[in-house]
């Protein structure tokens, strides 16, 4: 089920874009540069993941800290909500401010709600910060 949320996504932004009168975005097709790009930022994102782990070891001298408890269906709905995410902000609010020749402007707006979407966060029991905040800006 986790597998068509991307896919919805996708289809809701072509009704979209066709409604507006803008051309939607193409459908990726996977190809060996893609996958070697997605495996490369896996792998990036999982030596991120335990690097802070570590860091969080030398704090506390808890060697569970180091060794986070990942299961696959969270692994897959992390990477499913990623994808998600970046169809809505990159494909769909880039996309309709590059066709209106304001990249820039496109980029500072989506990046902003973006990071202000994640004060979401607050209703499931997270702590938000503003350096967490600021921090989704930047990236």
């Amino acid at each position: 089920m986790g597998i068509l949320f991307p896919y919805a996504i996708y289809l809701l932004n072509n009704l979209y874009f066709k409604k507006i009168g803008l051309t939607p975005p193409p459908l990726l097709r996977l190809n060996v540069t893609l996958l070697k790009n997605i495996i490369i930022g896996f792998l990036l994102g999982l030596l991120a993941l335990y690097l802070s782990g570590l860091l969080f070891y030398f704090q506390t001298n808890d060697i569970n800290n180091f060794f986070f408890k990942v299961s696959f269906p969270l692994i897959v709905f992390n990477i499913l909500t990623a994808i998600g995410e970046e169809i809505i902000f990159r494909g769909t609010l880039l996309n309709v401010f590059a066709q209106k020749n304001k990249r820039y402007l496109g980029l500072i707006i989506s990046a902003i709600i973006f990071a202000l979407i994640h004060l979401l966060n607050v209703l499931i029991g997270q702590e938000v910060s503003i350096s967490h905040i600021l921090t989704l800006i930047l990236a």
